[in-house]
């Protein structure tokens, strides 16, 4: 991920409480902090050092409650340590 922000939309089938689990890789020395946007909720984490950008490993976001419908998913760093953020392989919502 650049330092600008990504954005999509994910559908939501029907209202529920969902996991937001993002699978990232990070080299140690790299990463730094990200805000994740699901909706109206703002998920703000330090991004996990894994090894290598290639290294991807799930992390558990927190949990946020979705009415049915489209929501806007979008990420944005907060802050990067050296040259780059992660490598994102992708995003899961995961209704509970």
């Amino acid at each position: 991920m650049s330092a600008t922000a990504a954005k999509h939309g994910s559908e939501v089938e029907r209202d529920a409480d969902s996991d937001v689990i993002i699978s990232q890789g990070a080299p140690r020395g790299q990463g730094g902090g990200c805000a994740l946007a699901v909706g109206s909720h703002v998920l703000s984490r330090t991004v996990k050092e894994t090894g290598s950008w290639t290294n991807y490993e799930d992390v558990l976001l927190g949990t946020v409650h979705l009415a049915a419908g489209v929501h806007d998913v979008s990420a944005r760093p907060r802050e990067i340590k050296d040259v780059a953020l992660m490598n994102v392989k992708c995003l899961k919502l995961v209704p509970k």
